[in-house]
């Protein structure tokens, strides 16, 4: 073989294995990336099954929950139909017993009132006259009492007019008086003074001429 052949032939071997390489480069790069898309697929089956399995689960939770309460609610219905029922025979019983009691109380109350009334009755009518003969007493005595509080209240009475009339002729006196000091505002307090102490009031003449004639005059 002549040196440019196997010149050629190294060219073209040297290139295959350039090839090679980077063809296993493809290889290795491709598998890689196999590998990675496998991974996220297992990873997302695996997070599908958990999800699945979750979901299983708090479908059975619920459910046992659900469950759950039914049964004690179920159970609170059945002990408030027994109570119920309890109840119900406690008022009955109740409802008896209260029945034989009235009836025991009629029969002791019609044995009572056969047994008393006539006595009673006898009582009634003693305790009735006298009651009578008291009240007639009663009477009498209220009356005596009676013209006696209007006796009495005439004598209150003639005593109230007489010192009203006194009081009103002393006022007429006492206004003449108050009258006539208009014309002797000098000696006003002086006249009053005298004539609310019983004196009379020392003058010559003028106010005292007046005063005893008007006093006269009223008495009159």
């Amino acid at each position: 073989m002549s040196s440019t052949s196997i010149g050629q032939l190294m060219a073209d071997m040297r290139q295959l294995v350039i090839n090679l390489q980077t063809r296993e480069r493809a290889t290795d790069s491709a598998l890689a990336k196999s590998q990675i898309v496998n991974d996220k697929i297992s990873g997302m089956k695996e997070y599908q099954e958990e999800v699945a399995n979750m979901n299983d689960c708090w479908r059975m939770q619920g459910r046992k929950v659900l469950v759950a309460g039914l049964q004690h609610e179920n159970r609170q219905i059945l002990q408030l139909q027994q109570e119920n029922r309890e109840l119900r025979q406690a008022l009955e019983d109740c409802e008896n017993t209260l029945h034989l009691i009235m009836q025991k109380h009629r029969n002791v109350i019609t044995k009572l009132a056969k047994q008393f009334i006539p006595s009673f009755q006898s009582s009634v009518a003693q305790d009735s006259e006298k009651c009578e003969t008291s009240l007639n007493d009663k009477i009498v005595s209220l009356s005596r009492l009676l013209n006696e509080c209007l006796a009495n209240g005439e004598s209150v009475s003639n005593h109230d007019q007489e010192l009203i009339a006194r009081l009103t002729t002393e006022n007429a006196c006492l206004r003449e008086l108050l009258n006539i000091s208009t014309h002797n505002e000098q000696n006003i307090a002086r006249h009053f003074v005298d004539f609310t102490s019983g004196g009379i009031p020392n003058h010559a003449n003028g106010p005292k001429a007046v005063y005893d004639k008007n006093c006269e005059q009223s008495m009159e």
